[in-house]
């Protein structure tokens, strides 16, 4: 019998005698969002003390570097919900974190929720198409158009693509590795 079967029997055997099986999000009650926001925490938390472990610091000496305090550091490294997102990534970057490997961080960290939910989505988005957008204009008493509607919809998926042609321009002189190389990291770190 494998693990899994195993597990499904349990669950099985569980449920038939009353137990509510879920887990920490059905238990809390916490939605998508939130489930996410607190996973990517801990993964920040996680890299944080896997940095600062690697470059042979004490939490006293990571606390001097970023203006804190020794049992600030502890509670970023535990996963402390005062701790603030802010905090989290200012210390990595201290930590010479690059901003290509803290992006790898939060894109594992959504793939990990997901695949823990089960919602993972193969759906590609691809960019907004100037044919496919439903405009309608203002125009002036001349005729001539001078202002653009569209749906918030539409606006969102456009300011989503100018953030990521954004990225792209700002990225275009870092190096480039395969999905394949990207996949082998993320499995050697321990986030997919």
């Amino acid at each position: 019998m494998t693990y899994t079967e195993g597990m499904n029997k349990k669950r099985k055997r569980l449920t038939k005698k009353g137990w509510a099986i879920g887990d920490a999000k059905d238990f809390l009650g916490l939605s998508d969002e939130e489930a996410a926001y607190i996973e990517l925490k801990l993964a920040l938390s996680r890299k944080l003390r896997q940095r600062r472990a690697r470059k042979k610091l004490t939490q006293t000496q990571l606390a001097r570097m970023i203006k804190s305090s020794q049992s600030r550091v502890a509670k970023m490294e535990a996963g402390d919900p005062t701790v603030s997102l802010d905090l989290l990534i200012r210390s990595l970057l201290v930590l010479g974190i690059s901003q290509t490997e803290l992006a790898r961080l939060v894109f594992a960290s959504h793939f990990t929720y997901e695949k823990s939910n089960l919602k993972i989505s193969r759906r590609k988005r691809t960019m907004i198409k100037l044919k496919d957008l439903h405009l309608n204009y203002i125009a002036n008493e001349a005729g001539e158009k001078t202002s653009v509607i569209l749906s918030m919809e539409e606006f969102r998926e456009l300011l989503e693509d100018i953030e990521d042609l954004a990225a792209v321009a700002e990225r275009r002189d870092e190096p480039t590795i395969s999905h394949e190389k990207l996949v082998a990291e993320l499995k050697k770190d321990g986030l997919i």
